[in-house]
């Protein structure tokens, strides 16, 4: 098994991010249009990486003795309270729940075809902000192009009449 430093892995990340934003990971030059790394194929193979080195790093120790059908059992649960909540509310069915791979994925896919953020937050049921904020939190945008989306959203919602809070 490889070991890197933590340090190590970050830029490892880091570079992987920049591949699937379209960019040269050393250079950071954009990648020329007939680049096999513009291959759709390799595109989702990046993705999926991503993912799963994400998922990865983030795996906790279990404990040896744990109940899983009860924890199962209150996680149903949870996820249906929070659904019914959500409802309540008039927010998007996935509000404030955990992002699962498969919504990773779809949204670095999906965003890296060049969907809007508006499509984004319907297709996978979570707000725009909530779309924003995961895409910055895995370093696919910078703080600037967050801002910028967040001022044009806002800018959506004061023309159709939506009031903020």
């Amino acid at each position: 098994m490889l070991r890197v430093s933590r340090e190590g892995f970050d830029e490892l990340m880091d570079q992987l991010r920049l591949v699937i934003s379209g960019y040269h990971p050393v250079t950071k030059d954009p990648i020329a249009e007939e680049s096999d790394l513009k291959d759709p194929d390799v595109s989702k193979l990046l993705v999926l990486l991503l993912t799963e080195l994400l998922t990865q790093s983030a795996t906790v120790n279990t404990v040896d003795n744990v109940d899983y059908d009860a924890a199962i059992k209150r996680h149903k649960y949870n996820l249906l309270i929070q659904d019914q909540v959500n409802e309540e509310r008039g927010k998007p069915s996935k509000h404030n729940t955990k992002w699962d791979v498969k919504d990773m994925q779809d949204l670095l896919l999906s965003f890296r075809q060049g969907t809007d953020v508006f499509q984004l937050a319907e297709k996978l049921e979570r707000t725009t902000g909530s779309i924003i904020g995961k895409l910055r939190q895995l370093k696919i945008i910078t703080v600037e192009e967050a801002e910028q989306l967040n001022d044009r959203i806002y800018k959506a919602h004061i023309e159709n009449g939506v009031e903020f809070q």
